[in-house]
């Protein structure tokens, strides 16, 4: 395969692939932490009068967040900069998370962020323990990269909206309290 052939087959539609390599199980986790990430942009610890555009940037610091900083800690090139459906199924996600976050009742997304919750971050855990061992870290290392890929994307949106993280909320023993 020459050159030219190698570099008009990555450009476009041909980095838009879900499936292959482990692929879909990252997609799957990088879509429910985008919808992870957009639900609690209505939440009272979180609320910041987050526009569309807002929510849609937190969608996509959930959901490619864990998942970038797994990549560059194992020495890869992020899936997320090579692989255009995960920015596209992310944003979609943050739509929806938008839509629902200003149609329905606080009691249901706060439900919902807690089912969303408990399905992304194994997610997560999976894959960044699969890529530990596919790169030969011992035990000890995969389960450091099974705790980063979960924790980073949502360490990020707390930031990002100036919220204390909720990871160190729940260190402590408190909850986070309302700005």
């Amino acid at each position: 395969m020459s050159a030219a052939q190698l570099a008009i087959g990555t450009v476009g539609l041909g980095s838009f692939e879900l499936t292959g390599g482990g692929t879909f199980i990252n997609l799957v986790a990088a879509t429910t932490n985008a919808l992870n990430g957009a639900l609690p942009a209505r939440r009272p610890d979180h609320y910041k009068n987050f526009t569309v555009v807002g929510i849609l940037l937190m969608a996509l610091l959930g959901g490619i967040g864990g998942g970038v900083s797994r990549d560059v800690m194992v020495g890869r090139v992020p899936a997320a900069l090579t692989n255009s459906s995960y920015v596209v199924l992310c944003l979609i996600a943050g739509y929806i998370g938008h839509r629902l976050a200003y149609s329905e009742g606080q009691l249901f997304r706060e439900g919902l962020f807690q089912f969303v919750t408990s399905f992304a971050l194994p997610w997560y855990a999976v894959v960044g323990a699969q890529t530990g061992a596919d790169v030969g870290l011992p035990v000890v290392g995969s389960l450091v990269l099974a705790v980063v890929g979960p924790t980073a994307g949502r360490f990020l949106i707390d930031v990002s909206s100036a919220s204390r993280p909720s990871s160190s909320s729940a260190a402590s023993g408190s909850s986070p309290s309302p700005r």
